[in-house]
């Protein structure tokens, strides 16, 4: 988060096949603190015995920290041709 803890108004954009530019897709809330709410509280739970078990355990973690690294790498060509993924 670019400026932690003020940072930048988070944006997405996307392209399609039908489009022939970017379009932005409005987003609710922030990305940060946002997105850990509900795995925050499920952790907390299951540490405390409330919960069974973990809704995001470390190998999703893992998975996660992939995508923002390609997204970061995509954000730095300008964007990514999908298609072009194998």
């Amino acid at each position: 988060m670019i400026d932690y803890p003020r940072g930048q108004p988070d944006r997405l954009e996307i392209l399609t096949h039908s489009q022939k530019e970017w379009t932005e897709v409005p987003l609710n809330g922030r990305w940060f603190p946002d997105a850990f709410i509900g795995t925050m509280s499920n952790l907390q739970r299951f540490v405390g015995g409330e919960d069974v078990a973990l809704v995001s355990p470390v190998a999703d973690a893992l998975q996660t920290m992939k995508l923002v690294e390609a997204c970061y790498v995509s954000d730095a060509r300008g964007g990514i041709n999908l298609e072009s993924i194998k």
